[in-house]
């Protein structure tokens, strides 16, 4: 139960963040950011049931400030068991 944009899609993200953009832009918090690794996928808890994967040649990894992490896909599903471990 999800709708996901890939690769081509033009669309943004509150308006500024897209395909390509960096996940830090997005949030730039990496304490806000969950990371799923058997699914490779990234949720911030200040945008619940927004999931980001990364390009296609990105690397997963905790996010911290120093690198890049250029989105590839973004996903709209209901919200993720991790709204319940929010504070």
């Amino acid at each position: 139960n999800q709708i996901c944009m890939f690769k081509g899609f033009k669309g943004k993200f509150l308006t500024q963040y897209g395909i390509g953009s960096d996940l830090l832009e997005v949030d730039p918090n990496p304490e806000n950011w969950h990371i799923d690794w058997e699914a490779s996928c990234y949720e911030s808890v200040k945008h619940k049931g927004i999931i980001f994967g990364l390009e296609e040649d990105a690397i997963m990894n905790e996010v911290e400030t120093n690198k890049s992490f250029p989105i590839g896909w973004i996903c709209i599903a209901p919200p993720s068991k991790y709204e319940e471990h929010e504070e």
